[in-house]
């Protein structure tokens, strides 16, 4: 079977003019950033209109880091949605109003937002959503990570979200706080307030709906368990899925970088997709969205729709 179009998830470097506590770079920017190169925005547009002229138009989900701090950023997303598909995981610090004007194809851009609330308050942030939709972005609502100092205003931003008809979904905080590890230290009272069981307004959705903070995974893996292999499958992961680094690496997956699935340099010149799937060789994959030969129901959907 095939997916609609192949897909990229680039980094494309790693900075943030934030740096909340709960970052999974936190304590790590400054040997991270050692990763980034920065070959010009034309270098990158010429790669990108090659990646077209082999394998037609692809989707690129743009992530980092914080894409909208690397330089130049506007003129090259014009430039990639000419011929592809664009997504961005963004915390929307950027001039909103300045980007509409730049490009020329809102429609073939979608918006996957994560709301830090040390940094902007959430009727700013909503106003921002609402420019991006009205201007025919796609807007994925928000997420939001369950840090412990900021579940007590968690229902209040599920009302002001939902309010607007945008969703949040509560990702877990993977951390030390307080001298205890997280996901697993959730107290009872703040898993109900995670899954929009505190009786607050605004949590009192229909079962199921992402605006009442349900949980998108397996509540093991939110809170510590036990995870499933897929070591030995047969992955389509490398045959329409590639992951690319700062310096223009990529790789077949997530979870994969110097020491095994590498499909070349897309800066260089020596990228290529596998031509067919091949055994995942990673003892501890448990992604939902790892694209197995024969468990297209689970997958399919997922690289579909954030395609569409």
């Amino acid at each position: 079977m095939e997916i609609i179009k192949r897909f990229f998830t680039w980094d494309i470097h790693y900075d943030c003019r934030y740096r909340c506590e709960y970052c999974f770079f936190s304590g790590k920017w400054e040997e991270l950033q050692k990763k980034n190169v920065y070959p010009g925005i034309e270098k990158w547009i010429s790669v990108w209109d090659g990646i077209h002229g082999r394998y037609g138009s692809c989707h690129v989900h743009i992530t980092g880091g914080e894409p909208f701090d690397y330089p130049g950023i506007f003129e090259l997303t014009g430039a990639i949605a000419e011929k592809h598909t664009l997504g961005f995981d963004t915390n929307l610090s950027f001039d909103v109003g300045r980007f509409i004007k730049t490009v020329k194809n809102p429609e073939k851009i979608g918006f996957s937002n994560a709301f830090h609330p040390g940094y902007e308050d959430m009727g700013g942030y909503i106003d921002k959503l609402l420019k991006l939709r009205d201007a025919g972005c796609k807007v994925h609502g928000m997420n939001f990570v369950a840090y412990p100092p900021n579940l007590g205003k968690l229902a209040e931003y599920r009302r002001l979200a939902g309010e607007k008809g945008f969703n949040i979904t509560v990702m877990p905080f993977r951390g030390e706080y307080a001298g205890r590890e997280y996901p697993g230290a959730y107290t009872e009272e703040e898993r109900m307030m995670i899954e929009g069981k505190n009786g607050s307004p605004g949590d009192k959705k229909e079962e199921g709906d992402t605006a009442a903070g349900k949980p998108t995974r397996d509540m093991l893996d939110w809170y510590g368990g036990d995870r499933n292999t897929r070591e030995g499958k047969l992955c389509m992961m490398g045959q329409v899925y590639a992951k690319v680094h700062p310096d223009g690496n990529a790789h077949r997956c997530c979870m994969t970088w110097e020491n095994w699935g590498l499909l070349g340099n897309m800066l260089e010149g020596t990228f290529s997709f596998y031509d067919g799937p091949r055994e995942c060789p990673y003892a501890e994959c448990s992604c939902p969205f790892a694209m197995i030969v024969g468990e297209e129901r689970r997958w399919k959907d997922h690289w579909q729709n954030r395609t569409g």
